[in-house]
């Protein structure tokens, strides 16, 4: 059994022992439920602000004011992040380049890691891979990017990447991520 089965039964059993109508537990950052007959997992953010850290971290990065990138949703372990299609960008007319589609996978898997980090931490990429599986094109795309495991030093995310064109979505990549995590000096 693994330290979260244990700490999960220590709690229940304690709560049954000491006969406490206790509906909510904290432990090592992660709350437990309790109800009658199921107990639910509720992992708790190291940053109570989170949403607004990671907005604050990535959207003041020149490169993605460049591209104009948005965050359509932010969630502890999930975000989802959307770009017009930029000519600029293209390697021949309607098709992004590789380069900016990678570039947008990485940004989407590192915003991921970055919603587990503690306050005033902050998130540098030490190693991506990004596998194009169709061509990147639409009038604009978007990347959803997942924390696959956060670590206090080193993290990994994942993120696939679609192109939208006339309201469907096509997947047109998909990657890993590796992050260095650091505390943020003034």
């Amino acid at each position: 059994m693994g330290r979260e089965g244990l700490v999960l039964k220590l709690i229940v059993g304690l709560t049954h022992l000491q006969k406490v109508n206790l509906k909510k537990r904290e432990m090592a950052g992660i709350e437990f439920e309790i109800g009658s007959k199921e107990v639910q997992m509720v992992e708790m953010p190291k940053n109570p602000n989170f949403k607004e850290a990671i907005e604050d971290l990535v959207l003041k990065m020149p490169i993605v004011k460049f591209i104009g990138m948005r965050f359509t949703k932010i969630e502890l372990g999930f975000v989802e992040i959307v770009i017009p299609y930029r000519e600029e960008l293209s390697f021949a007319k309607g098709f992004f380049q590789a380069g900016p589609v990678g570039m947008l996978m990485d940004i989407a898997a590192c915003s991921a890691i970055g919603t587990r980090l503690p306050s005033g931490w902050a998130f540098s990429t030490i190693d991506f891979t990004t596998k194009i599986v169709a061509p990147a094109s639409g009038e604009a795309f978007i990347a959803r990017g997942h924390a696959v495991s956060s670590g206090k030093s080193v993290s990994v995310g994942k993120a696939e990447v679609f192109a939208i064109s006339n309201g469907i979505e096509t997947l047109c990549a998909t990657g890993l991520v590796t992050t260095r995590n650091f505390e943020q000096r003034d």
